[in-house]
């Protein structure tokens, strides 16, 4: 394991000073092991719909919204010369299956990542937290519930809550504002290239998690597991300044 503060390099405070007031987890690969089982879902229906080397399909399309997916994989799969009004209708039935399967796994279980829950609930203790997710929203509140995670979340964002699911920055942005927070002490965390661009487009600091470094797309910490002891330590330190700048708010 191992954990690399990189934020010095990218912002103006210095790192040792900052401290996060509230936080926000992406959900899937972040809390819950979740994101191996929507690509065999979206493998799955690529395969259904005829679509050549469905796996490849589901790799490179799986860390966009739903509907993007859902309107992916209508366009891949319709006849050339298809008229250009039939491709919501097409993507709609589309979507709707992948919902569906996505469901049916989820209902059977979700293993989570090592260390999440008691990350989420160390913070949760000082802070308030929030999920933003790409996921539908029935999904998402299925996931966090049978996960365990509800109780400790203030609240959470899905890609039916703005106009823009990632890599675009408005579901942080919105997240960080039912918090009641502001951007740049938020702490975020993401593994897939196009949350962290829309966590840093956001403002946010951003720790990625990814079990390969060398490959991760680039936040203000580099994590490769929540377990790790440099993290933990770093999260104490963290916990303790903000509980510290709370006490000196007045009630």
């Amino acid at each position: 394991m191992s954990f690399t503060d990189t934020s010095a390099q990218q912002t103006a405070a210095p790192a040792a000073e900052w401290f996060p007031t509230c936080a926000v987890f992406d959900c899937d690969g972040v809390l819950m092991d979740t994101e191996s089982q929507w690509i065999k879902t979206v493998e799955k229906v690529s395969g259904e719909l005829g679509i050549e080397r469905p796996a490849d399909i589901a790799d490179k399309l799986t860390a966009l919204p739903a509907a993007r997916i859902a309107e992916a994989l209508a366009r891949e799969s319709m006849p050339a010369g298809t008229a250009e009004r039939e491709v919501p209708a097409r993507a709609g039935e589309i979507l709707e299956r992948l919902s569906r399967l996505d469901a049916e796994r989820i209902a059977r279980g979700v293993e989570l990542i090592p260390g999440a829950l008691e990350l989420v609930e160390e913070l949760a203790a000082v802070m308030p937290v929030a999920v933003a997710s790409n996921s539908a929203a029935g999904i998402l509140d299925t996931k966090l519930g049978i996960a365990g995670f509800t109780p400790f979340l203030r609240t959470w964002v899905s890609c039916d809550d703005v106009e823009a699911g990632k890599p675009a920055p408005d579901m942080y942005l919105e997240a960080v504002r039912r918090l009641g927070g502001s951007p740049e002490r938020t702490l975020t965390v993401e593994d897939s290239a196009p949350g962290t661009a829309a966590a840093v487009a956001a403002g946010t600091r951003v720790v990625v998690l990814s079990e390969n470094p060398d490959r991760a797309p680039e936040g203000h910490f580099a994590l490769t597991g929540f377990e790790d002891p440099d993290f933990r330590a770093q999260v104490r330190r963290w916990t303790a300044a903000a509980r510290k700048n709370s006490s000196r708010i007045p009630a």
